[in-house]
């Protein structure tokens, strides 16, 4: 698995310190659109949302946050404090969008890593969907399968 770093530098979009939480929840998101056009608008100093990684539709694995800083992607202040947020590219095609191999395979070999790297519960209390963290969220959306993640 590889892994290219990018990291966001403005501070309008996450902190630097989890207030001694500890890492214990991933949370899985779509990008409401596509790769490149995500990660300029992360690293837009106007916006003040943020993800740790991002997986493109081709299986690229980008980290844009550090595992130890807080990300603003959830919506709640209290779960971000404790979780990373996983963005999969999704081309805007919401429910008829099908994830394409390449992605799924990154997603689970990420999600593998950073469960054995902070001892994170392969469950459903510990990898979370966004849309069931926020009522008003949809993501991810399209055909996604929580078990790709949990077997």
């Amino acid at each position: 698995m590889i892994i290219k770093q990018d990291f966001l530098t403005h501070p309008n979009c996450f902190e630097t310190s989890r207030q001694g939480n500890k890492i214990d929840t991933i949370v899985l998101h779509s990008m409401d659109g596509f790769y490149q056009g995500t990660i300029d608008w992360f690293k837009n100093p106007q916006t003040v949302v943020s993800a740790h990684y991002l997986i493109s539709k081709d299986g690229q694995l980008l980290q844009m946050l550090k595992d130890e800083w807080v990300g603003y992607h959830v919506g709640i202040y209290e779960i971000n404090l404790k979780s990373i947020g996983i963005e999969m590219e999704d081309e805007k095609k919401r429910e008829e969008w099908v994830y394409p191999q390449a992605e799924i395979k990154s997603l689970h070999l990420l999600v593998d890593h950073l469960c054995a790297k902070y001892k994170i519960p392969k469950d459903k209390d510990h990898i979370l969907l966004h849309k069931n963290l926020s009522p008003d969220r949809i993501d991810p959306v399209g055909k996604f399968d929580i078990k790709w993640v949990l077997v």
